[in-house]
């Protein structure tokens, strides 16, 4: 039985690239990973991380995120090579990576930030539109309908049926995920949680705990599964 090839990853600052000015004093790099397998190397830019100054100080102060960016890596990376087996390459690793270590809260968040900015091109008084930044890619989607019901008179009216479902849908995954949902936390959700189907186990016991193992949790899971499903394939087909 062959032994099976080692994956190593090291973690580096990529000076290849523009800096950008993190403070009045000193300028930073994307972290990224170079990825070696099987006498063959690829870089790829780290989903979770930011700019840095010095690769050392990252390894000091962001261990938890080097930790879970390698477990990320790794755990995209096996389950490639299970899937392909022999035709498995590194060429393509790094957008099969950045799609499959995305949050699904996140994915879920932007989703529902596009469906509402589809609406807000019919919404009253239409100059506040112009302060509107809805392309702020770090705007929550929470700030963003506290912001469009206080300055568009006909906001609510604007929102269709499916709309609304779909926003209690997600206020109810936030209310069953909030453990895991913590800020910086590193436990959260990703699309390959959903891919192996250990996201999907884990929302049905929570919803079964939440509506008592009655028939409503039936109903609840069919909703939300659901929508994360059609999100998920859309997402990933885009890639």
């Amino acid at each position: 039985m062959k032994k099976p090839k080692k994956i190593t990853i090291k973690f580096f600052l990529n000076t290849n690239l523009q800096a950008i000015a993190i403070n009045k004093n000193e300028e930073g790099y994307p972290l990224y990973m170079q990825i070696t397998y099987d006498r063959r190397n690829t870089q790829i830019k780290c989903r979770y991380g930011a700019f840095y100054t010095h690769i050392d100080s990252v390894k000091k102060e962001q261990n938890a995120l080097l930790n879970f960016e390698e477990y990320l890596l790794r755990r995209v990376t096996e389950y490639e090579l299970k899937r392909l087996e022999t035709t498995f390459q590194l060429k393509g690793l790094g957008d099969i990576y950045d799609g499959y270590s995305l949050s699904i809260y996140r994915l879920f968040n932007s989703y529902l930030k596009m469906r509402v900015k589809a609406v807000l091109k019919e919404a009253k008084p239409k100059e506040f539109l112009e302060i509107f930044n809805l392309d702020k890619s770090n705007t929550a989607f929470e700030t963003i309908m506290q912001a469009a019901e206080r300055l568009f008179d006909n906001f609510k009216t604007l929102l269709e049926d499916e709309i609304k479902q779909e926003i209690e849908i997600f206020e109810l995954y936030k209310e069953i995920c909030k453990e895991i949902l913590v800020k910086d936390d590193y436990k959260f959700p990703i699309i390959m949680d959903w891919i192996d189907g250990t996201h999907q186990l884990f929302l049905t016991k929570k919803l079964k705990q939440k509506f008592n193992n009655t028939n409503d949790y039936q109903a609840q899971e069919q909703k939300l599964l659901g929508l994360l499903q059609k999100i998920i394939t859309t997402k990933l087909e885009l890639k």
